[in-house]
């Protein structure tokens, strides 16, 4: 049946990524394990655009995938930290970050949670952090995507890269709230 429905569908196609090859989970994708293919838009799978290929190169599959198989988000293991930096999932409320935010954009975290009232002691400095991937209310990610998985408007989890001390304190943020800045991590 799917078959019948792909072929029902014609003309217009898209490129994505497919393995060439069979891969193990926990292997880095290179461009030898990878071919472009054409399928119809708007299919509803999670595919991942040929034209964003270089995004993908470098980064672990998470399961063992077979020649042919469609490369999707969930397929990857995830951002992997560089030396000296960590990765933290930031469980972040609507209002606290902002709507456009997407993966590669750098931002500062500031622990609302610490707030002070009363002249009491003062909030910790924030962590600048790199975006990886942003999930929205429906918990798909979008890493690279340059969409808006945030803009729904609701909460978001959001991936981001830290030196290894800042990302510390990322993860036992009590309410973290993050501002989109210019320039490197």
């Amino acid at each position: 049946m799917g078959f019948a429905w792909t072929a029902s569908q014609g003309g217009e196609r898209v490129a994505v990524l497919a393995l060439a090859r069979p891969m193990d989970a926990g292997q880095v994708l290179t461009g030898r394990d990878l071919v472009a293919v054409m399928v119809p838009p708007g299919t509803g799978l999670a595919v991942w655009p040929a034209a964003r290929e270089s995004e993908v190169l470098g980064q672990r599959v998470g399961q063992a995938l077979w020649p042919g198989a469609l490369l999707s988000r969930q397929a990857l293991a995830g951002p992997q930290p560089q030396a000296g930096s960590a990765v933290v999932a930031l469980s972040v409320k609507a209002g606290r970050y902002p709507q456009t935010l997407t993966a590669g954009q750098v931002v500062e975290v500031f622990d609302a949670g610490t707030g002070t009232s009363g002249g009491g002691a003062q909030p910790a400095s924030p962590v600048r952090a790199l975006v990886l991937a942003v999930s929205g209310d429906d918990g798909e990610y979008a890493p690279g995507s340059g969409g808006d998985a945030a803009g729904s408007g609701g909460s978001a989890v959001v991936l981001v890269r830290a030196d290894e001390q800042g990302a510390g304190r990322l993860a036992v943020a009590a309410d973290p709230a993050l501002v989109q800045v210019a320039g490197g991590e």
